[in-house]
């Protein structure tokens, strides 16, 4: 239902009801209130009614894979489950609506806008981000893998620092990420993750290392040179090198319980 509030009476009513407020309008669909802030498209009609329909097949699955000894077979009608769907859709939206959205108002232009070349509905994404720092590394990895997977919009805000009083990068970084991984009918990972990096300053002293989770112990297997030692221009031809997980640490709290028995 497409809610706009025109006489005094509606409009109580649906604030009070609804919590949409005077000369806001709102999209009511199974107890899910959305306020509207500027327009509510075509496209966003099409993607509310996709959503509505994968959390009703979810409902509907866990409807037929549920116990149901007990339930008399008869009173399992076609309305009942329609009932069921409708009343826990329903809950389900209530209880989402309360969460908080935040969005923030970029009053710019995106420095570059790419848009999905998958099929279905996208979703759009501003990332805003310094392009000289290390989550600027980390990150277009992470969004390029992300287009493969699912249709995003991405709108990229590149804002650099004003004033710099040091070299805001120290480093070559390469972020390994694949999308999808094969196995072999033993189990065995198909392909190998392999990070190159070209164009690198030939006099300079360098150190290969790879930057892993604090539990994870990976250390070089293969390796010709002193990898915390590198001049490129002492060495003939490219420098590789092998590493290998060899352990991954696994820490938990624990915590001790005394119970006290007393024996009356």
């Amino acid at each position: 239902a497409v809610v706009s509030t025109q006489s005094t009476g509606d409009k109580k009513v649906v604030d009070s009801v609804f919590g949409i407020k005077p000369s806001q309008s709102g999209v009511i669909a199974n107890g899910r209130v959305i306020i509207v802030e500027n327009t509510f498209s075509e496209d966003d009609f099409i993607f509310l009614e996709e959503y509505q329909l994968h959390t009703i097949n979810n409902i509907l699955g866990h409807l037929v894979n549920a116990d149901l000894e007990g339930v008399d077979p008869d009173d399992f009608t076609s309305s009942l489950i329609s009932d069921i769907i409708m009343k826990v859709a329903a809950a389900r939206g209530i209880e989402e609506t309360k969460g908080t959205e935040r969005k923030a108002v970029l009053e710019v232009e995106p420095t570059l806008r790419i848009s999905s070349s998958l099929p279905g509905i996208p979703i759009k994404v501003s990332v805003v981000v310094d392009p000289l720092s290390k989550i600027a590394q980390r990150v277009s990895p992470v969004l390029s893998v992300l287009r493969k997977l699912v249709p995003l919009n991405i709108d990229l805000y590149l804002v650099p620092a004003l004033q710099l009083s040091d070299l805001p990068l120290k480093n070559y970084y390469h972020y390994v990420l694949n999308d999808e991984i094969e196995f072999d009918e033993e189990g065995n990972i198909l392909g190998s993750h392999v990070a190159t990096l070209s164009g690198l300053p030939l006099k300079r002293i360098l150190t290969l290392a790879m930057e892993t989770p604090e539990p994870w112990l990976v250390q070089p297997i293969i390796a010709k040179h002193d990898l915390d030692n590198i001049k490129l221009e002492d060495i003939d031809h490219a420098l590789s090198a092998t590493f290998r997980l060899e352990h991954i640490s696994f820490f938990s709290p624990l915590f001790y319980l005394h119970l006290l028995f007393s024996f009356l």
